[in-house]
């Protein structure tokens, strides 16, 4: 699991970090992604690898798991 932060920008659009990378997020896409329910404005979380690659996030591949 892997930390996220997140918060609701004026525009309506989320800016979510992760390790030292930032991207804007549309937000229902958001909403869906992570399951978030409610108007949340700011705040963090544990998500998966798989999470961040369907947010956009370049994750190093010695953070993925392989399976067999």
């Amino acid at each position: 699991m892997y930390w996220i932060s997140y918060f609701k920008h004026d525009s309506g659009n989320y800016y979510v970090t992760f390790s030292s990378q930032t991207i804007v997020v549309l937000p229902g896409f958001f909403k869906r992604v992570i399951r978030m329910q409610g108007n949340v404005i700011v705040g963090c979380g544990q998500v998966d690898a798989e999470v961040l690659n369907e947010l956009g996030f370049i994750v190093p591949t010695r953070f993925l798991l392989k399976t067999v």
